[in-house]
């Protein structure tokens, strides 16, 4: 993150819910709009994208280190969907699920 951008966690009683995040230089010259991601946990990012491409997925972004906190990579589906893959090292994604305002509310 660069000097004018800023990442927010946001929580549910105490815990990590979702984060977000100010667009990228890049992203504002190319007139990208703002957007949700969806990252999807996997053991090894790094298989994870050979698998991928393997099935015919387009790797958008190769897999790179995040700090210490886990391992990534920017997938595009053959139908076009683009997600995230994330290998967890000392942040392991969100930290409450199954709550009404969460990611995935219970039925």
């Amino acid at each position: 993150m660069g000097p004018n951008d800023y990442y927010t966690e946001f929580k549910l009683q105490g815990r990590e819910a979702d984060a977000g995040c100010t667009l990228r230089p890049d992203e504002r010259s190319q007139g990208v709009p703002p957007y949700w991601m969806i990252y999807i946990a996997v053991e090894n990012t790094d298989a994870a994208v050979v698998k991928a491409q393997q099935r015919g997925g387009k790797i958008l972004a190769p897999a790179f280190d995040v700090m210490d906190a886990g391992r990534m990579a920017v997938v595009q589906d053959p139908t076009g969907a683009v997600f995230c893959v994330w290998q967890a090292n000392k942040n392991a994604g969100i930290g409450i699920a199954e709550v009404a305002g969460t990611l995935c509310w219970p039925i």
